[in-house]
């Protein structure tokens, strides 16, 4: 596969530099000349990697389904090339990254509005209750 670092480096950055709306971060990737082949993959796995990395005492699944028109299918997310390359170049901005810039990516992600969600309604940051959350497989419209 096809080494994608920089455009991976550069969709951090877009982020982190302008208020983007959530659902046009597509447009603003192709606009700033990301590569095409992965801008749906960024946009989907970018947030879910930086969640999971910020967030590792939560018991995440370990795959998603992939819906398509036609079928549903079970993958594992190491399986996947291009999320291993997100994941990483994000481990590596985590040392130079500050709890807002990491919360601006990770909280586009459904998983960290679902746990967010649950934290306040259980009463703010519970450490124990954190490491209780069972989250099911993200389901992923292609």
């Amino acid at each position: 596969m096809k080494d994608f670092t920089e455009d991976i480096k550069k969709s951090i950055e877009l982020i982190l530099r302008q208020e983007i709306e959530y659902n046009s971060i597509r447009e603003v990737f192709i606009d700033n000349e990301i590569d095409y082949e992965i801008v749906e993959d960024l946009f989907i796995f970018l947030p879910i990697v930086f969640c999971r990395v910020m967030l590792p005492q939560v018991n995440f699944p370990d795959s998603f389904i992939e819906k398509t028109q036609t079928k549903e299918v079970r993958k594992k997310y190491d399986s996947i090339p291009i999320y291993n390359q997100i994941k990483k170049v994000s481990i590596e901005y985590f040392t130079i990254l500050n709890g807002n810039e990491i919360l601006k990516i990770a909280g586009l992600s459904a998983e960290f509005k679902v746990i967010n969600e649950l934290l306040l309604k259980e009463g703010g940051e519970n450490e124990t209750l954190i490491e209780k959350v069972k989250l099911t497989e993200v389901i992923i419209n292609r």
